[in-house]
């Protein structure tokens, strides 16, 4: 058999670390860190029956009118829905990403409410239950099953970075926890053309938990080469953000990805786990190597940077331009 073509991408054989064996999963994390920034986590304990009603939730939502999905649009806060003219991430784009998404935060708190005056906490915002019955009821099912697997996700991150297994219990006390699932248009990407079904780029946060229906398209760069992900059944993808790289001194890296897809359309589903708005983000005691790679910053500080972004980047293409984040 021929090698493939150097440019084509070529299998990412990621490493899968089963739950049900914790004495080796923050070893096998640790190494994951060490390698591709990526990995596959089974027998996590979230129903399957429950991701495939997220999905049929999700395509019942994305199905709607444009006209009905418009009048749940995101806020300042990320919440609510975002159109296909929403994002451009790669400076290599030369069209918006041909994704449209929802966004919803855990967990709700009502004005008055401990917790309600720091930023990006308070209500999400749903489509009119008569139009997609059970929609938000199924997403809030879903959003708590996958956070209260990220906490013991987050355990082994701490066990992998020689701390002990409670030491970020602290810093999540009000985590910043988000639930993006995305519904990406039908028709071809074009890398070559600059036409993503999302551009590359790293996750903002501590750690993102990924299910998609099965069809292909998500790609990840850890060689300088991009490799196709394979979807494994009954599984999340998961892969460390942007604070977890900084607070690890680039220890845990946060790995550049993206997704081409094939003609048909895809669904997927992200919770980015980040932790309460006034956590430190400084250089952990067990990675400093000698010196710290990074400046100290609080996670709000983060966030609102990256979401400013965003936010020009909106602005450029509702004037016709294009500006990445």
């Amino acid at each position: 058999m021929c090698p493939p073509h150097a440019s084509e991408p070529q299998q990412a054989p990621l490493p899968i670390i089963d739950l049900s064996d914790g004495a080796r999963a923050a070893a096998l994390m640790r190494d994951a860190a060490a390698s591709h920034g990526f990995f596959y986590i089974v027998n996590h304990g979230v129903d399957s029956t429950l991701v495939q009603r997220q999905f049929e939730q999700s395509r019942a939502f994305f199905a709607l009118p444009e006209a009905e999905k418009n009048k749940v649009e995101a806020n300042e806060q990320a919440r609510g829905y975002t159109s296909s003219t929403y994002q451009t991430v790669d400076p290599k784009s030369t069209v918006p990403d041909a994704l449209e998404g929802f966004w919803a935060w855990i967990p709700e708190v009502q004005p008055g409410e401990p917790g309600s005056e720091l930023p990006y906490k308070g209500l999400n915002i749903w489509p009119d239950a008569d139009l997609v019955p059970g929609f938000r009821e199924t997403l809030t099912e879903y959003m708590v099953a996958t956070e209260k697997l990220s906490r013991r996700v987050i355990k082994l991150v701490a066990q992998a970075l020689d701390l002990p297994e409670d030491y970020f219990e602290p810093f999540f006390r009000h985590a910043q926890n988000q639930l993006r699932t995305m519904h990406y248009l039908k028709g071809k990407s074009e890398p070559e053309n600059g036409k993503f079904g999302a551009g590359q780029h790293t996750d903002w946060g501590f750690i993102t938990f990924l299910v998609d229906d099965g069809t292909p398209g998500l790609q990840l760069n850890y060689t300088g080469e991009w490799e196709d992900v394979k979807p494994v059944p009954n599984s999340f993808i998961v892969n460390f953000g942007d604070m977890l790289n900084e607070w690890s001194n680039g220890k845990f890296k946060s790995t550049k990805h993206r997704v081409v897809k094939p003609e048909k359309e895809r669904y997927s589903c992200a919770l980015f786990v980040a932790p309460s708005p006034d956590a430190r983000i400084e250089c952990l005691p067990t990675c400093v190597n000698g010196g710290a790679k990074y400046e100290p910053l609080l996670a709000s500080q983060y966030l609102e940077s990256k979401y400013k972004q965003l936010a020009d980047s909106k602005k450029a293409l509702a004037d016709g331009t294009l500006k990445p984040i």
